[in-house]
C-alpha cells in the first residue's frame, strides 16, 4: 500500500492524499440541495472546487441521482452551434454513465441517455429540455446536475441560453419535471455573465443565473482543519508532532488557502525525507518548518 501524500496538483482523493475533514461543509451543501437550490461554487484556482464536487457525488448519492460533468478540455466547436452544444451535453452525461460515475443509476435513465446519443436527435435546447424532463420524471430519486469548469463556456451565447433554459425549468419546477439542484463550479461568478453577446459589443448584464442562491460555505482551511490533517500524517509516518502549534503557524502563513497549506505540508514532508531517509525516523515537524 502506497503512503498517502500531500497533493498540490489536481483533485485530492481520500485513499491517496492527506485531506481535511469535509463532513461539515458537505452537510451544509446537502442542505442547499435538500431545499432545491441552484447555486454556483466560484473560488480561485486550486481552491478545492473539483475535489469538493467529487466528494459530493458520493455524499449525496444515498438520496439523489447525481450527474457530475465538466467542461474542461472542450474546444470552441462544442459551443459554436446549439446542436453541437446539446449533443456535447448528452455525450458528457453518456460518459459519466459509461465510466460508472453515477452511483446506483437506474436502467431506465441509462436508456434515455443512450438513445439520445445513439440517435443524435437532440439538436436544440427545446429537445434537451424535454430529455431532462424525461430523466427527472423517470428517476426514482431526485436528480442533481453538477458542472465543473463552467468558465470554459462563459463567453459563448449558447451557454447563456442553456442557463436560461435551466432557469425556465426552475421557475416551473412545481408543475414540470426539473433537476432537484444544479451546481456550477468555476472561478468567476456566473451571475455576472452577460445575457446576450451582440455583434456591436453592446451587452446586457441581466444574467439568466439570477435564480441562484448565495453559496456561503467557507472552503478555506481553519487551524483545526490543518491540525486534523497533520494528525493523520503523524500517525502514518510515526513523527512526533506539536500539532496545534504547527497548524497555527501554517494557518498564519497561508490564511487557510488550501493550495498553500498543502504546499507547505508537502515541503515539510520532503525536507524530512531528504534529511532522514531511514524509515521511522523521529523528528518534530516544528523544527522542519523552521528549517524549510
Amino acid at each position: 500500500m502506497l503512503n498517502k501524500t500531500f497533493n498540490i496538483i489536481g483533485s485530492c482523493f481520500p485513499e491517496e492524499n492527506y485531506m481535511i475533514n469535509m463532513e461539515g461543509r458537505l452537510n451544509e451543501i446537502e442542505k442547499l440541495v435538500d431545499e432545491r437550490k441552484y447555486f454556483t461554487i466560484n473560488r480561485a484556482r486550486q481552491y478545492g472546487k473539483t475535489t469538493l464536487l467529487n466528494l459530493m457525488v458520493k455524499y449525496l448519492s444515498s438520496k439523489y441521482t447525481v450527474f457530475s460533468i465538466s467542461f474542461e478540455g472542450l474546444g470552441d466547436s462544442a459551443f459554436e452551434r446549439e446542436s453541437s452544444f446539446c449533443g456535447m451535453i448528452c455525450k458528457l452525461l453518456y460518459d459519466a454513465i459509461r465510466y460508472d460515475e453515477v452511483p446506483a443509476l437506474e436502467a431506465p435513465l441509462k436508456s434515455i441517455i443512450y438513445e439520445a446519443v445513439q440517435s443524435n436527435r437532440i439538436e436544440d435546447l427545446f429537445g434537451l429540455s424535454a430529455m431532462i424532463s424525461d430523466l427527472c420524471s423517470t428517476a426514482k430519486r431526485p436528480v442533481v446536475l453538477m458542472i465543473d469548469e463552467v468558465d470554459q463556456a462563459g463567453g459563448h451565447k449558447v451557454f447563456l441560453d442553456f442557463l436560461g433554459m435551466l432557469r425556465s425549468k426552475y421557475l416551473k419546477r412545481t408543475t414540470r419535471p426539473a433537476f432537484q439542484s444544479v451546481i456550477l463550479a468555476g472561478v468567476y461568478d456566473i451571475k455576472n455573465l452577460k445575457q446576450r453577446i451582440r455583434k456591436d459589443e453592446e451587452h446586457q448584464y441581466n444574467s439568466p443565473w439570477n435564480i441562484a442562491a448565495d453559496f456561503c460555505v467557507d472552503m478555506s482551511f481553519t487551524a483545526a482543519d490543518i491540525a486534523g490533517m497533520l494528525r493523520d500524517y503523524a500517525a502514518d509516518r510515526e513523527v512526533e508532532v506539536d500539532i496545534h502549534r504547527i497548524a497555527a503557524e501554517i494557518y498564519g502563513y497561508t490564511s487557510g488557502y488550501p493550495y498553500l497549506v498543502s504546499k507547505i505540508c508537502k515541503l515539510i514532508d520532503e525536507a524530512k525525507a531528504s534529511r532522514h531517509p531511514a524509515a521511522g525516523a523521529k523528528r518534530t515537524l516544528l523544527r522542519q518548518l523552521r528549517y524549510s
